[in-house]
């Protein structure tokens, strides 16, 4: 098990798994969240959850979201007024009298404790102190240690340097607890040492200190994640030199996460759409602002997504900054062989490749849907020169979004092992390593750096 920064969540037509490698209408909401004094308060406290804490759950209709708020309580607090709220964790809500609100989808707060606040509404202990107990006791069955082994700090810090602190140790998960948590408990584990951490994997980083034997328990990384989106018949690999380049140096040292859907290319984009949304309640970035960063029709999936969001399907999306690179925004002729292919070389027509021909019903609905919403502020896109994926025959440029920054990225240029391609740009047997080498090149990576940074 690795780094959880990089974690890769297949959602696929088998289902959904959890990897763990060695780790609007308008299209682009870049609104900024922030955090409510409850929220404030609650994040600087152990017991609160913290993927529902930095990000709260927007309400479905007729459900506000349920605060959640610091405090280890066995039972609601009766110095505030405050009643028990009856909690049905099937439906992640919590209900008093006529007051109704939507629960953070969190293994965490399926443990707490929901209570009604006379005039303010529902709020949500994340921890009980005798579930949180039981939990700890429950450690010897893993061999982890006790939280006093662990200092929690904070400050959203992604590195381990300095301070006795020698290096990044794996955040992982334990055996599950039945009937307390849905999900195993995660824990720290460097060398011969372990410790059960209250924290969602994903928004943790571990030290071990050699000087004090403890752990530094980092959480809240303070970067706005960056979330890959790979294109057709490709998978999330496209994506390896791009984010070792970003981790080398500490360029970026915030969470990086790869949506997977290989699986169902061939399916119609919307279908992958809905998929993507799964992908984002599962990892805690449906709640929470997120940069955007896709190639080829892996861009038209992230759009389509930004575009649908804040509807029946998923709460408006936080998206800080969308990239797109070499994605048919105008659709590719390439495409059209479909239709026209007596030699049977295309084998078959997937829905998502009648998608993604010049005028197709889907991208002129699209494009109407976001015409006038992108600006360079927020919106980057960049294609390569000799693509023969992505083009029109008559050479206009489909890459481009209207008033988007817009850039194109030569095709000899360097990429980010150092070499130079030496292939013919417009050679049409080099066409899918031209495709994908925009992801490769050192100018367009930071480029994107740049903006997100």
């Amino acid at each position: 098990m690795g780094s959880a920064e990089d974690a890769l969540l297949l959602a696929g037509r088998r289902g959904l798994a959890l990897l763990w490698p060695s780790t609007t209408h308008s299209p682009v909401s870049m609104r900024k969240r922030t955090n409510s004094p409850e929220q404030q308060s609650a994040q600087d406290t152990l017991f609160s959850a913290p993927a529902a804490v930095t990000e709260m759950p927007r309400a479905s209709p007729g459900h506000a979201p349920v605060i959640p708020v610091a405090g280890d309580p066995s039972k609601c607090p009766e110095d505030t007024e405050a009643s028990a709220a009856k909690m049905d964790g099937n439906y992640l809500r919590c209900e008093f009298g006529s007051a109704s609100g939507t629960l953070p989808d969190s293994p965490i707060a399926g443990a707490g404790k929901c209570c009604y606040h006379k005039g303010q509404g529902l709020f949500l202990y994340p921890v009980r102190s005798d579930i949180w107990k039981k939990l700890l006791d429950s450690r010897r069955q893993d061999g982890l240690e006790g939280t006093d082994n662990a200092k929690y700090v904070p400050d959203g810090r992604t590195s381990c340097n300095g301070q006795g602190e020698t290096g990044a140790a794996q955040v992982q998960h334990g055996q599950p607890i039945k009937q307390i948590f849905e999900g195993a408990p995660q824990y720290c584990e460097y060398g011969n040492h372990r410790v059960l951490i209250p924290f969602p994997a994903f928004l943790s980083r571990c030290c071990w200190d050699t000087q004090k034997e403890r752990f530094n328990v980092h959480f809240y990384p303070n970067n706005v994640p960056i979330v890959l989106v790979h294109g057709l018949h490709d998978d999330s690999r496209v994506w390896d030199s791009t984010v070792k380049y970003f981790r080398e140096e500490n360029r970026w040292n915030g969470e990086i996460w790869r949506f997977d859907f290989s699986d169902t290319t061939d399916e119609d984009i919307e279908v992958n759409t809905r998929r993507f949304f799964v992908f984002l309640k599962y990892t805690g970035l449906l709640w929470r602002n997120f940069n955007l960063v896709a190639h080829s029709m892996g861009g038209l999936l992230a759009r389509e997504a930004i575009s649908l969001s804040g509807g029946h399907l998923s709460p408006k999306l936080l998206v800080d900054h969308l990239v797109t690179l070499a994605t048919p925004n105008f659709g590719t002729d390439l495409a059209a062989w479909c239709i026209f292919d007596p030699l049977n070389v295309f084998k078959k027509c997937y829905d998502s490749t009648q998608e993604l021909k010049t005028n197709s019903a889907f991208l002129k609905s699209l494009n109407s849907r976001t015409s006038g919403t992108y600006n360079r502020s927020n919106t980057m896109t960049w294609g390569i020169t000799g693509d023969g994926m992505v083009y029109r025959i008559d050479g206009t440029d489909v890459t481009s979004l209207p008033g988007a920054d817009n850039s194109n990225v030569g095709c000899h240029t360097e990429e980010v092992d150092g070499s130079t391609p030496t292939y013919p740009c417009n050679d049409a047997a080099f066409k899918p390593q031209i495709h994908t080498s925009i992801t490769r090149k050192k100018q367009v990576l930071n480029a994107i750096l740049k903006m997100v940074s």
